[in-house]
């Protein structure tokens, strides 16, 4: 399949597998803060929303990645970037590297049972819990190394038609340039640039 000519393919990846594109060591290591995506965001709740969605079994949408060309991976160091779903990558990221907890409300179901996880880290959940977590199916759409920073931002404009976009997002969204860069740093505050 392609989109305006650029190939992709549908990829199922578990938590596990995806929180191993996200370590350093990575061959295949997700670029997931590139300067076109918003930048992480500071909403607890929005973050813990995120892994209770998980914890519970309700699907959250696809991801969309880029597949860097060579030239960019060795500059970088990533095989792919994030298009979409940036703040969903984070928070899986950040919550098994145990920066924040669930959801004081938060209940797994397990095997039939429910469990009670509120108010924990990742480490803090039970096995089981841990174990269901981890086979979580991330549903991703991976485009091929011949996208262009133009299509990957109107894949990003297009992906999130229903969900409106502010003018500074949208202009955010043409990948790496010094009016992203720019746009993203007065869009909001980004912790370690001190721009309030």
């Amino acid at each position: 399949m392609s989109v305006a000519g650029v190939p992709w393919i549908h990829s199922i990846k578990t938590v596990s597998e995806f929180y191993d594109m996200l370590k350093p060591n990575s061959k295949n290591r997700i670029d997931c803060d590139p300067v076109g995506q918003r930048p992480d965001m500071e909403d607890l709740g929005k973050k813990q929303g995120i892994i209770d969605t998980m914890i519970r079994g309700y699907d959250f949408g696809e991801f969309k990645l880029r597949t860097l060309t060579k030239a960019l991976q060795d500059a970088f160091g990533f095989k792919y970037r994030s298009i979409d779903g940036g703040h969903r990558k984070r928070a899986i990221r950040d919550f098994i590297d145990g920066k924040f907890k669930t959801h004081r409300d938060t209940v797994a179901v397990v095997n039939g049972e429910e469990i009670y996880v509120g108010n924990k880290t990742y480490s803090q959940l039970p096995e089981a819990v841990q174990d269901q977590f981890n086979s979580y199916r991330i549903r991703m759409t991976v485009y091929d190394e011949s996208m262009t920073d133009g299509q990957a931002g109107e894949t990003f404009r297009r992906t999130n038609i229903s969900t409106d976009v502010n003018h500074q997002e949208m202009l955010n969204s043409h990948e790496d340039n010094l009016v992203a860069i720019w746009v993203r740093e007065i869009s909001r505050p980004i912790p370690g640039l001190n721009n309030n």
